[in-house]
């Protein structure tokens, strides 16, 4: 789906009558881009494209040109520390603001490609190997 818009070298021509419809080939690969990213993006109780939202707008136009920018998933440090944080950011007891402290200060000695390994990120550093059948930051 995404490789017509963000591979240049991929790009498929469609063509356009004169009412701005597209036609031909190209209209079939189109549609089937355009399709399932309106699904994902636009919500499904919206009645008129004339309302949609500016920033939502915005996106969808990002997407179709080719400039979206990949969503970085969170880590699990960053689930984790944000599972033991207040709204306001702060940490929701003294112990939690000490543990916090040290897989910060953990986090910025250790490389990137560390950060993916659950064995070997900063929380893994911090608090221990994981107890069998669970992953600290994803749940059951």
């Amino acid at each position: 789906m995404k490789t017509i818009a963000v591979d240049p070298s991929s790009r498929i021509e469609v063509q356009f009558n004169s009412l701005g419809q597209a036609y031909g080939d190209g209209s079939i690969s189109l549609s089937s881009f355009l399709g399932p990213l309106v699904r994902e993006i636009v919500p499904y109780k919206l009645t008129d494209l004339r309302k949609l939202p500016k920033d939502t707008r915005a996106i969808l136009w990002q997407c179709i040109q080719g400039n979206e920018k990949p969503e970085s998933t969170p880590s699990r440090v960053d689930v984790w520390i944000r599972a033991h944080q207040k709204k306001k950011g702060e940490a929701v007891n003294t112990k939690a603001a000490k543990t916090i402290a040290k897989i910060n200060s953990i986090r910025d000695d250790l490389p990137k490609s560390s950060s993916m390994n659950p064995k070997e990120d900063a929380l893994a550093n911090v608090l221990g190997p994981e107890n069998s059948g669970r992953v600290r930051g994803f749940g059951k």
